[in-house]
């Protein structure tokens, strides 16, 4: 887990040219939020999810549509964090790379 961590922070340090990182949980990210960032900062979403059939869709935490599709190995009833590393701008659906990470 810290290993993915370590390529997910240095993936978003190299993006964005060292520019500081803030880590927020999906529940308390909103699109006013992302906007009114005047490129300070990058986001990093930490989404919480788990997988809810074979296919690969998946819930959030707080009840939103996510996709495991692409990880591979998925399995219904498994449990993800998944980062999500949003563009150096204040675009609210820009993201620039995701890692899922599966839960124990």
């Amino acid at each position: 887990m810290k290993r993915i961590i370590a390529v997910l922070i240095l993936a978003a340090t190299i993006a964005t040219a060292g520019m500081p990182i803030k880590f927020v949980n999906s529940e308390s990210l909103t699109g006013k939020r992302l906007a009114h960032r005047k490129g300070k900062y990058v986001v990093v979403e930490v989404i919480r999810g788990k997988c809810i059939d074979r296919k690969g869709n998946g819930r959030t935490r707080g009840g939103d549509y996510i996709s495991y599709k692409r990880v591979r190995g998925h399995r219904k009833g498994a449990r993800y964090t998944t980062y999500c590393v949003y563009a150096n701008n204040n675009s609210i659906d820009d993201i620039v790379f995701r890692v899922d990470v599966s839960r124990k």
